[in-house]
């Protein structure tokens, strides 16, 4: 199960039950539509694209454990079948000693790669999940930014606004530089008017520096006027451009909302699966496979002399006579096992992935959105 903490981020939990292969069945498909609706997000917002790109990665690395997770379904099947006969061959002593030592050694093989790739998958589910996550808290947190400050948000509306304001600094820049030069070349112009530096200079050079004054504040008033248009001109610009990122801001914070809410639903069935593979690891097969080392010992000292075919265990510090002990009767020959491992692979049957409506459903829906994906280029 996954849920909403009060912090608003997603959080992994675990409840070890068997799951329902129908419930599985319907909870993917619905998956497989919550993945098109985040991946084909509509936006110009490049934070959202970029996350529609990061989860179009995980849907992959999805897709392609629900196949692994039907075919090491039909592995386990096989696997069962193979545990089955050889408790029957147990039985009726239809298998001399060593096709049996033989059978024993491949089912344990066998249990310890069934083992082991449960086990894998469990983790691919759990890798798949963490990183949904992740993406899910960046959501929340560019949330959180574009909330705060419209300037925040990532898209073209946002590098004009960004643009425009930094045209008008200069432009205030500008503006200022003009102004300053202007009162400047003034009091440069009025200098030999007023006294002590003009009587030092002559009449010639102050009449020059008057005109080239006044040349140079006719130039700086231009400069000062263009400027002071240009800024206005870019605060009228901005002003409109902040509006639009206020109407973009609402549009955008429901389509985060939208994902998040997808995201949820896509972790929550990956948590369905992490659980069914945590399941068939840590509650049937680590059972089968001790059972299955159990019986592969016993034989071995059975081979050594220690124990007949019969579970009759021989004494070498007797007088020779043979003791029969229920608790060392040949594992699979001991009724209150057998119940036990019976029961445990019919549990395993109920959830198998590898049956035909499960699987070739989730086939061709996979098929079917693989498809959708592939004409959007992704």
């Amino acid at each position: 199960m996954v849920q909403i903490s009060e912090t608003n981020s997603l959080e992994k939990t675990v409840n070890y039950k068997s799951s329902k292969i129908q419930l599985m069945k319907d909870g993917l498909i619905f998956t497989f539509e919550n993945f098109w609706q985040c991946v084909n997000v509509k936006t110009d917002d490049y934070v959202l694209k970029d996350v529609a790109n990061k989860i179009n990665v995980q849907r992959k690395k999805f897709f392609n454990f629900v196949e692994d997770s039907i075919q090491q379904s039909y592995k386990i099947r096989r696997y069962l079948s193979n545990f089955q006969l050889v408790i029957e061959c147990s039985a009726d002593d239809s298998l001399s000693k060593d096709e049996y030592v033989k059978e024993l050694e491949s089912l344990l093989d066998e249990s310890k790669r069934n083992l082991k790739s449960a086990e894998m998958l469990n983790k691919q589910a759990e890798e798949i999940i963490d990183e949904l996550i992740n993406i899910n808290s960046e959501l929340y947190k560019y949330k959180e930014d574009i909330q705060s400050n419209t300037e925040n948000i990532k898209s073209e509306n946002g590098d004009k606004f960004n643009k425009t304001k930094s045209n008008m600094k200069f432009s205030t820049f500008l503006r200022n530089c003009g102004v300053a030069v202007f009162i400047g070349a003034g009091a440069l112009a009025l200098a030999p008017y007023t006294g002590g530096a003009s009587v030092v200079i002559g009449s010639e050079l102050a009449e020059g520096l008057f005109v080239g004054s006044t040349i140079l504040g006719t130039e700086a008033a231009i400069f000062a006027v263009a400027g002071e248009v240009s800024r206005q001109e870019c605060s009228s610009k901005i002003d409109k451009l902040r509006e639009q990122l206020e109407k973009e801001k609402v549009e955008l914070s429901t389509n985060i909302d939208k994902l998040i809410e997808g995201l949820k639903l896509i972790v929550d069935t990956a948590a369905m699966l992490m659980v069914y593979w945590k399941t068939q690891s840590d509650d049937y097969l680590v059972y089968l496979l001790n059972k299955a080392n159990e019986a592969k010992e016993q034989q071995t000292i059975e081979s050594n002399g220690n124990i007949d075919g019969n579970g009759q265990v021989g004494d070498s510090s007797s007088t020779g006579s043979n003791v029969k002990t229920p608790e060392n009767k040949p594992l699979f020959r001991n009724k209150p096992v057998v119940r036990g491992i019976n029961k445990c692979l019919k549990e395993m049957e109920v959830d198998e992935l590898y049956t035909k409506e499960f699987s070739m459903e989730i086939g061709v829906q996979m098929v079917k959105y693989e498809m959708m994906f592939n004409r959007i280029g992704m």
